[in-house]
């Protein structure tokens, strides 16, 4: 798997298709069920992160949950509208809050 392959990018309108051009594999869907055989696939070819719709990433906890306690896939929320959602920053927070055990925000 090159580099570029080791990323991929969800989302649920072609706005994803952006990562395409620089030749990242995408997928454009609402689906659940395909949202995760996508994931499983990507994982199990090696993928490192995945970039995903913030209105996407709200939707899908239970898929996230599977992956929470392992190192890879990181996947992480990105704004693909002209308005962010704060999912990617309440993440952040999150993150932060457990790794020093308060929330400095």
């Amino acid at each position: 798997m090159n580099e570029l392959n080791k990323i991929c990018a969800i989302g649920e309108n072609n706005n994803i298709s952006v990562f395409k051009g620089i030749g990242v594999n995408t997928l454009v869907s609402n689906d659940i069920d395909e949202i995760d055989k996508y994931i499983f696939n990507m994982v199990k070819d090696g993928c490192k992160i995945i970039f995903m719709s913030e209105k996407l990433y709200k939707k899908i906890s239970e898929i996230l949950d599977k992956y929470k306690h392992k190192p890879f896939p990181m996947i992480i929320p990105i704004p693909v509208n002209e308005e962010s959602e704060g999912v990617g920053i309440e993440k952040i927070r999150k993150n932060v809050e457990k790794a020093i055990g308060f929330d400095i925000f």
